[in-house]
């Protein structure tokens, strides 16, 4: 919760260019995520490229530059 306003930053910088998804562990289909990119706690903030692999994985938002590959 402490960083929905730097994630809600993010999405607003990124525009459709990219997109964030937020995975609650607590479903279904966040175990699944969590088990196939291997995390159990969050936050956890994971960029993938366009064919799916890990690219980038910290706890705090990457800048839009990052994201969009541009810094």
């Amino acid at each position: 919760m402490a960083l929905r306003p730097a994630t809600e930053q993010l999405e607003a910088a990124l525009g459709n260019r990219a997109y964030v998804l937020r995975v609650s562990i607590h479903t279904e289909m966040g175990q699944a995520l969590g088990a196939r990119y291997n995390f159990e706690t969050t936050p956890l903030f994971v960029l993938l490229n366009a064919q799916g692999r890990e690219v980038w994985r910290g706890s705090i938002p990457p800048k839009a530059e990052q994201v969009l590959g541009e810094g």
